[in-house]
């Protein structure tokens, strides 16, 4: 799999899409506002259309980010979605951001309705999958230059978007730690030619 990375296409016109418009609801939301917390059930699915949400989980009252979702990505709890479990994680805008919430009623009627809709979520799911365990495994023998390189690599979008203590968290480091690397990686940029 040389591109796993997929997205959920806002600017086709197609009758899926004015289905899925009509259907989903827009939540505009502000930096820091939740979506849904953990151990509440969820009924919806998030297709992010501006900006970045973040999932976390709690750990001994630290929050510790799970991932990042920016543009085109599918947000949502599976645990709470598809298996009626309470969400195990929480879901914030990590920056300003418009979010399409539809709820599973609606997301199996279209996927009734349009069959190429399950197959886009369907890929949209093994695509997070796919990146989510391919990071992980990888960030884990690396040194924190190189977790934050790859990090920008696999999160192009996010960097300039989210506060750097959610980044750090992301990246099993403390804030002071990541603004060091980031100057770091700053100075070794190569600085850009004068023409005389």
């Amino acid at each position: 799999m040389t591109n796993s990375r997929l997205h959920f296409d806002f600017d086709t016109a197609s009758p899926l899409f004015d289905a899925f418009e009509r259907k989903a609801v827009s939540l505009d939301l502000r930096e820091g506002a939740p979506v849904f917390y953990p151990n509440q059930m969820q009924d919806s699915l998030y297709f992010i259309k501006k900006g970045v949400m973040r999932s976390y989980i709690r750990h001994n009252d630290v929050e510790m980010t799970r991932w990042f979702y920016s543009a085109g990505d599918l947000a949502y709890s599976a645990l709470s979605v598809f298996h009626g479990l309470p969400s195990d994680i929480c879901l914030v805008a990590a920056c300003p951001s418009i979010v399409m919430q539809i709820y599973k009623e609606d997301y199996c009627k279209l996927c009734d309705e349009f069959p190429d809709f399950r197959h886009t979520v369907n890929d949209l799911q093994a695509s997070f999958l796919y990146r989510y365990a391919h990071y992980n495994d990888s960030a884990k023998m690396m040194l924190r230059i190189e977790r934050y390189r790859k990090f920008l690599d696999e999160f192009p979008l996010v960097a300039a978007q989210v506060q750097v203590r959610h980044m750090a968290s992301f990246l099993g480091m403390t804030p002071d730690t990541l603004s060091k690397i980031r100057k770091q990686i700053q100075s070794y940029a190569p600085r850009r030619m004068t023409m005389i």
